[in-house]
């Protein structure tokens, strides 16, 4: 199993709002990446910081993500005025 960390940083004062946009929008946009097996979003309201956690079950699949992934990213950074602090692979080698 492979996994993407990307980090972004969204304007504090628009958490909340923040917060609806990336479940009802652009995690559904996320849905439809080829290969992806699960994502997480993680949010700290307080520091606008957002971290999006995603799976895929091989090598492959993650890099053939890479593309319509930056599109989504790129959108969502977009239209919550955020900046991205990092993108992040790993292979993940521990599960429990």
């Amino acid at each position: 199993m492979h996994a993407r960390v990307s980090t972004i940083i969204a304007p504090a004062a628009g958490a909340k709002e923040a917060r609806t946009r990336l479940v009802e929008e652009f995690a559904p946009k996320a849905k439809e990446i080829s290969g992806l097996s699960s994502a997480y979003f993680l949010q700290d309201a307080s520091s606008g910081k957002v971290v999006v956690v995603t799976l895929f079950e091989s090598e492959a699949a993650l890099m053939g993500s890479r593309e319509s992934a930056k599109r989504v990213r790129e959108a969502a950074v977009g239209a919550l005025g955020a900046t991205v602090e990092s993108i992040d692979e790993f292979e993940v080698i521990a599960q429990i």
